[in-house]
């Protein structure tokens, strides 16, 4: 009972003390950074971080994009929480889109499986469609990211900002601009 109240005590400390500034003073100039960007680099800002929030459906590139966007939240820096909004229903709804146009592609096994991913992505929770791009990773993950990456950088360069901490798809209505999120959706 007094190990892990110790160990705790210790981690806490040392956080505060030798890790947290240095982290404490690269997200104040990451936050200066986007802050800074206009035109351009919001978009190669959002398409990156887009392609982050997809990558590997929900590994550590993911949860990388999710810890920075999170911080800028809570900094005030609203737009990269509507990418990885944006960028974690992507792929479920993507693949389910493209199950309804092409039944014929898809195995039993898969159909099953998207049972489960789209009411796991209207939540965010990109896993579900692992079983299904399992079969064929580049196609499925290229597709994806380059989905998430183009609708990441026009809402970025649209101005689209998430205040709230989305968790599912009915926080599309939280966002300041949802129409222009939705047409982000569409150009993808």
């Amino acid at each position: 009972m007094v190990l892990p109240v110790l160990s705790t005590i210790i981690g806490g400390l040392l956080m505060m003390t030798l890790i947290g500034k240095p982290i404490a003073w690269l997200q104040e100039a990451l936050i200066h950074l986007l802050e800074s960007m206009q035109g351009g680099s919001r978009f190669l800002m959002g398409a990156i971080l887009g392609a982050m929030a997809t990558f590997d459906f929900g590994g550590p590139v993911n949860k990388t994009m999710s810890l920075f966007s999170d911080g800028l939240l809570v900094s005030g820096v609203y737009g990269p929480e509507a990418v990885k909004f944006v960028g974690s229903i992507i792929p479920p709804f993507g693949i389910t889109l493209s199950f309804l146009l092409t039944r014929h592609k898809y195995t039993r096994a898969e159909r099953e499986a998207l049972k489960a991913a789209f009411p796991m992505g209207i939540c965010m929770i990109t896993e579900g469609v692992i079983p299904i791009a399992a079969r064929d990773l580049l196609r499925v993950v290229g597709s994806c990211v380059v989905a998430s990456a183009v609708a990441g950088g026009l809402i970025m360069v649209w101005g689209v900002e998430s205040p709230v901490h989305p968790r599912m798809a009915a926080c599309l209505l939280c966002l300041c601009s949802p129409i222009l999120c939705c047409f982000a959706w569409r150009w993808v």
